[in-house]
């Protein structure tokens, strides 16, 4: 499956700029938790535009090193931080250092892998951890995301068919759907001993920004759906709409939180 989110989009900037500003503080938090050493070698997976690698940079201080991966580095080529090191890095398939990193983190990458490749990137993250080394992994589940039920029934229709169809595509390309809440036991079936997990699920409104963020992330992937069905274009640009449409409220899909260690052998 070619990947559907590619930073040479025109708008990739902006639509990576509002995830951030939906998750930054949920990871932030839970970073803080971790208690990453000044002075730590760190591993930041599909950095994207960079906001938790530039974080890293920060609580590993002057001595320490950040590593920033993505398969397409042009949105982190704006950073001029002396810790950090940019690569250009496919998990699925290119290696890593073992035995490495102080923290390794990842969000909302692992999804856009097919589920048979899940394996042995879990496997390849975990390897890459020093023995006191800790993980955050942070990925979706799709299962919650609806209109909220007070939503009026035409409108809560049209949500809900176009975003069943949006999920169809992700699952024809092998992704897994539930991947957030599976991850515990993955990562447990790898050598990782999970210390803790949380799910953050939202109830958002139409015209807030994160709804902006939605409405950017769904209109990327609009020749995509359309691909197979292109008369469907009136009803998907009606369900793009509802993002604008303050009377119109949805719960978004979500994202579980699992962080622990390597399991002590």
């Amino acid at each position: 499956m070619a990947y559907l989110f590619n930073n040479d989009w025109k708008h990739a900037s902006s639509r990576l700029a509002g995830l951030e500003r939906v998750e930054d503080e949920h990871t932030f938090r839970i970073l803080d938790r971790l208690h990453i050493a000044e002075g730590g070698r760190c591993l930041e997976v599909g950095a994207g535009a960079g906001s938790v690698a530039a974080r890293l940079c920060e609580l590993v201080g002057p001595r320490g090193s950040v590593v920033a991966t993505d398969i397409d580095t042009r949105l982190l080529s704006q950073a001029n931080l002396p810790q950090l090191e940019i690569r250009g890095h496919d998990i699925a398939r290119d290696d890593l250092e073992t035995n490495a990193f102080d923290l390794v983190h990842a969000r909302h990458v692992l999804v856009h892998l097919p589920k048979d490749l899940l394996p042995a990137a879990l496997s390849k993250l975990v390897a890459s951890l020093s023995t006191r080394g800790v993980m955050l992994v942070e990925e979706s589940s799709f299962l919650s995301a609806r209109a909220e039920p007070s939503v009026e029934v035409r409108r809560r229709e049209l949500y809900e068919a176009v975003l069943s169809r949006i999920h169809e595509l992700y699952a024809e390309g092998g992704m897994l759907l539930d991947l957030g809440y599976q991850l515990f036991d993955m990562l447990g079936r790898v050598g990782f001993h999970c210390d803790g997990a949380e799910g953050r699920l939202r109830i958002v409104r139409g015209g807030s920004p994160e709804a902006q963020f939605h409405k950017q992330t769904f209109t990327q992937l609009r020749s995509a759906v359309l691909e197979s069905s292109p008369s469907a274009a009136q009803r998907y640009d009606a369900f793009l709409r509802l993002h604008d449409d303050q009377q119109f409220a949805y719960r978004t899909r979500t994202t579980v939180a699992t962080w622990g260690r390597k399991a002590v052998v």
